[in-house]
C-alpha cells in the first residue's frame, strides 16, 4: 500500500480521515475547512507545476509516460476551471495539437414550422457549456491524458471516468489507450457521435 514508507501521505490520509469527521473544520462555521499551507497554491499555473513537473520533458506514447500520466491527476469540480487547467497542460506538453468540434447544427423535422429556428445559431450552441455535455471546442496531442466523459462500452472498460492516452486521432476517430482498471491497456477506437 502507498502510505506504508511515506509519512507525508498517511498524514494526508490522517487529515482526509478527520476532514470525514468533521474535525477539521472551524468552530460555527460549518462551510469553512483548514488546509494545510503546503496545500495551497496561488495559481493555476503553480498547480500544473507542482502536479505535473517535468511534463515538457517526457516522450509521448511511451511506457514512461503512461506509468507518469497514471500517477498524476488534477480534480476540479468547476467546468471553468477545467478549460483553463486543460488549456495550460496541453501547451506545455509535447506534440502537434489537432482541433476537434462537436455538431454545431440541429436537425429540425421536415415540414415543421419552428418559430425559434433562429435562436438555435452556431455561436450559440458553441456557448453551451454544462457539466452534462462535452465542451465544442477539443484541442488534444498524440500521447495526452484524457478521461471519458459517458459510459460508452462497459465490457471494454469506456466507461464515464475512464483515463486513457491518445494513441491516434483522425477526423471523427480517437484510439485511445486506457491507462488503469482491468482493462488497462487495452486498445479501443471511439467513434464521433453525430
Amino acid at each position: 500500500m502507498r502510505l506504508q514508507g511515506d509519512p507525508e501521505m498517511a498524514a494526508f490520509a490522517a487529515w482526509l480521515l478527520h476532514l470525514g469527521e468533521g474535525r477539521d473544520i472551524q468552530e460555527g462555521v460549518s462551510s469553512i475547512i483548514n488546509f494545510w499551507p503546503s496545500m495551497l497554491v496561488q495559481s493555476h499555473s503553480n498547480l500544473i507545476d507542482k502536479v505535473y513537473a517535468g511534463l515538457a520533458n517526457i516522450e509521448p506514447q511511451s511506457a514512461a509516460a503512461d506509468d507518469y500520466l497514471r500517477s498524476q491527476t488534477i480534480l476540479t469540480s468547476r467546468n471553468d476551471d477545467v478549460l483553463i487547467l486543460n488549456k495550460k497542460i496541453l501547451e506545455v506538453f509535447p506534440g502537434q495539437s489537432q482541433t476537434f468540434l462537436s455538431v454545431d447544427s440541429v436537425d429540425l423535422e421536415h415540414g415543421v414550422d419552428n418559430p425559434q429556428n433562429g435562436a438555435l445559431t452556431t455561436e450559440y450552441l458553441n456557448s453551451l457549456n454544462s457539466a452534462s455535455i462535452p465542451v465544442s471546442k477539443l484541442e488534444l496531442k498524440p500521447g495526452c491524458p484524457v478521461m471519458v466523459l459517458r459510459n460508452l462500452t462497459w465490457a471494454e472498460g469506456i466507461c464515464n471516468g475512464t483515463r486513457g492516452i491518445v494513441m491516434s486521432m483522425q477526423p471523427h476517430v480517437l484510439g485511445l489507450r486506457l491507462l488503469a482498471g482491468p482493462c488497462a491497456g487495452n486498445s479501443n477506437f471511439l467513434l464521433a457521435h453525430t
